[in-house]
């Protein structure tokens, strides 16, 4: 039918994706609460997907950055609020 039942994360932060699938533990990891390897845990499940997208189609980041007048104007217009 076209739907997908797995919920897509969409993150413009590729060691946050690569850091998902390793399980391996660093010294910039080692001290990652427990509670936080839940979305590693749901991941390898296939409860999730976890999707790369580039940093100037990020859409949220209207909400979240200072952008620059053309990429405000781009990402009002992909959420429907045309200028």
């Amino acid at each position: 039918m076209g739907i997908n039942p797995v919920p897509t994360l969409y993150s413009d932060n590729t060691a946050t994706i690569k850091l998902t699938g390793n399980e391996g533990v660093s010294d910039q990891t080692k001290y990652i609460d427990v509670k936080y390897h839940s979305t590693r845990q749901m991941w390898k499940s296939r409860e999730i997907e976890l999707v790369h997208v580039d940093t100037k189609e990020n859409v949220v980041d209207i909400c979240t950055k200072r952008l620059s007048k053309v990429l405000h104007d781009r990402f009002l217009v992909k959420i429907g609020m045309e200028t």
